[in-house]
C-alpha cells in the first residue's frame, strides 16, 4: 500500500525538495552548485565505501560467497537506477539547453543541476547499500564527518560568493505580483518573460515590470 511505502515517500520527498528548493528558495546558480558539492561528496562516500572491497576484489581474488553484507541489495538497485536517470536527464537537459541556444537562464535554474542531484541520491544510497541490516542503517563517526564537511564547504562557498557577487546570491526568481513581467539577459540578449511563458519559472529576473511595454521601453525584447 502506498500509506506504507516509506521508500516512495522517501523518494518523493527527495525529488520534490530539490525542485521546491530550487524554485522557490535557493537563487541563481547557487542550487546548481549545491547539486554539484552533493555529487562530489556523493562520489567521495561511495568511494570509501567499495574501494577497500574492489581492491581485495581484484588483488585478494574476495568474491560473493565470502562478503557477508548483501540485506540492502533493493537499495543498490535503485541507487543504480538514480544514477542511470542523472545521467539521463544531464545528457537530455545539455542537449536541449545547446538546442536552444544556450540561455544563460536555463543555467542560473534548477533545470541544469537535477541529473546532479539525482546522481548525488544514487551515490549515497550505493554507500549506504552494504551497511544495512534488518535493523536498519547505524549512524556512524564517518556520516558526521561527512555531514559536517558538507555544511562546511555548502557554507563557505555561499559566503564567498556573497562577498563577491552580493546581487548575484540575493535576487530571487519571482517578481513581485504587481510586477510580473521578467526582463533578464542572456547569451541570446535582453528578453522579458511573461507569466506562463515556457522559461518563466527559471527565469532569474534583472529586472521587473508591470506591463510587456515597459520592459519593451527597459530594453528588451520578448523571450520565443
Amino acid at each position: 500500500m502506498l500509506r506504507n511505502n516509506r521508500l516512495l515517500w522517501g523518494l518523493t520527498a527527495f525529488v520534490a525538495g530539490y525542485w521546491i528548493l530550487g524554485i522557490f528558495f535557493v537563487p541563481g546558480t547557487q542550487i546548481t552548485a549545491l547539486a554539484s558539492l552533493a555529487l562530489l561528496f556523493g562520489g567521495l562516500m561511495t568511494l570509501s565505501q567499495y574501494a577497500p572491497v574492489a581492491y581485495r576484489i581484484v588483488f585478494e581474488k574476495l568474491r560473493n560467497d565470502q562478503i557477508p553484507e548483501g540485506y540492502g541489495a533493493h537499495i543498490a538497485v535503485l541507487s543504480t537506477t538514480l544514477l542511470a536517470a542523472g545521467a539521463v536527464w544531464s545528457g537530455f537537459a545539455t542537449a536541449a539547453w545547446v538546442h536552444s541556444g544556450q540561455p544563460q537562464a536555463w543555467l542560473d535554474g534548477p533545470m541544469m543541476g537535477f541529473g546532479r542531484y539525482l546522481m548525488a541520491g544514487g551515490f549515497f544510497g550505493a554507500h549506504v547499500s552494504p551497511l544495512m541490516t534488518r535493523d536498519g542503517v547505524s549512524v556512524t563517526r564517518a556520516w558526521v564527518m561527512w555531514a559536517a564537511a558538507f555544511a562546511i564547504l555548502v557554507f563557505g562557498i555561499f559566503v564567498g560568493a556573497l562577498m563577491a557577487r552580493p546581487d548575484l546570491v540575493m535576487v530571487h526568481a519571482s517578481c513581485a505580483p504587481t510586477q510580473p513581467i521578467k526582463g533578464n539577459v542572456s547569451r541570446r540578449g535582453h528578453l522579458y518573460h511573461e507569466p506562463g511563458s515556457p522559461s518563466y519559472a527559471i527565469t532569474i529576473p534583472e529586472g521587473c515590470y508591470a506591463t510587456a511595454g515597459e520592459a519593451v521601453m527597459a530594453g528588451y525584447r520578448k523571450a520565443y
